[in-house]
């Protein structure tokens, strides 16, 4: 997600696009494992990138 980050604060507007056959991972690979009833969203992209971000946000 790093990379992404980066081009998102250098003005640009990358994109993560997941496709592939049903079952394959393509919901557990962008939002983490939603099977608990307590969702764990840590392992995620959308979660990494958000981190990603905040941490960039707090750079001097």
């Amino acid at each position: 997600a790093k990379p992404l980050v980066q081009l998102l604060f250098l003005g640009y507007s990358p994109m993560v696009f997941a496709y592939g056959q049903t079952g394959a991972g393509k919901t557990f690979t962008m939002g983490g494992d939603l099977s608990q009833r307590d969702v764990d969203f840590s392992k995620g992209i959308y979660a990494l990138t958000a981190n990603d971000i905040f941490i960039h946000l707090n750079k001097p």
